[in-house]
């Protein structure tokens, strides 16, 4: 973090969200570098069951950002036109 390296690049399909292989790359870092990660940062797009149940798990401490909903009271929601 002092230094701002990147450690690990991963490549993946377009269809396939950048939450998906997280964990695992998270994994791989602190196996190859020894890594001692005590918390990460993290947009919202990880913000889902399974990444804050591996964070859980591996007693990491996770700052999630969070995406607030953006709908007003009386306009219709996307979904909603047809």
């Amino acid at each position: 973090g002092v230094h701002s390296l990147i450690t690990d690049t991963h490549v993946t399909p377009a269809n396939v969200h950048d939450s998906g292989p997280y964990l695992d790359r998270l994994d791989r870092m602190r196996t190859r570098f020894g890594f001692e990660i005590g918390a990460v940062g993290l947009d919202a797009g990880y913000f889902t069951p399974h990444i804050c149940k591996g964070l859980v798990e591996r007693n990491i401490y996770g700052v999630i950002g969070y995406r607030r909903p953006n709908h007003k009271d009386g306009f219709f929601y996307k979904r909603e036109y047809e």
